[in-house]
C-alpha cells in the first residue's frame, strides 16, 4: 500500500486503500451476521425435557458472546467508515491540492 519515496516519507495508493475498504466491508456485513445470529434465542424446549435445563446454562454465555460480537461489529464499522474517509481526503484534496503545485516541462527549457 505504500512505496517509500526517495526522500524517506511515504506515498500512499488510492487504489489500494481502496481495495482495502472493500475488504473491510465484507467484514463488515460478516460481523454484522454473527452478532445478529448471535442475539437468536434458543427455544428452552428445543432440546426437548431432558435438554431444557442445558439450554438454561447456555444462555450466560450466548450473552456474553453476543456482546463480543457487538463490540467487534462497532469496531470494524467504525475503522471501515475511518479507512473511508481518509481515502476521500487523499483524493478530494491532497492529490488534488498537491497537483496544482506539480509543474511540467514544456520544450528545451
Amino acid at each position: 500500500m505504500t512505496t517509500p519515496p526517495p526522500e524517506g516519507g511515504f506515498e500512499i495508493d488510492p487504489v489500494e486503500l481502496g481495495a482495502h475498504q472493500q475488504r473491510l466491508a465484507g467484514l463488515v456485513d460478516r460481523t454484522r451476521t454473527a452478532r445478529e445470529a448471535a442475539v437468536e434465542t434458543i427455544q428452552p424446549m428445543a432440546f426437548g425435557v431432558f435438554g431444557a435445563p442445558m439450554a438454561l446454562k447456555c444462555v450466560e454465555s450466548q450473552l456474553e458472546g453476543a456482546s463480543m460480537l457487538a463490540t467487534a461489529h462497532a469496531a470494524t464499522e467504525e475503522h471501515h467508515r475511518k479507512v473511508g474517509s481518509w481515502l476521500h481526503d487523499l483524493t478530494e484534496n491532497e492529490l488534488n491540492i498537491s497537483s496544482l503545485f506539480a509543474t511540467e516541462v514544456i520544450g528545451n527549457a
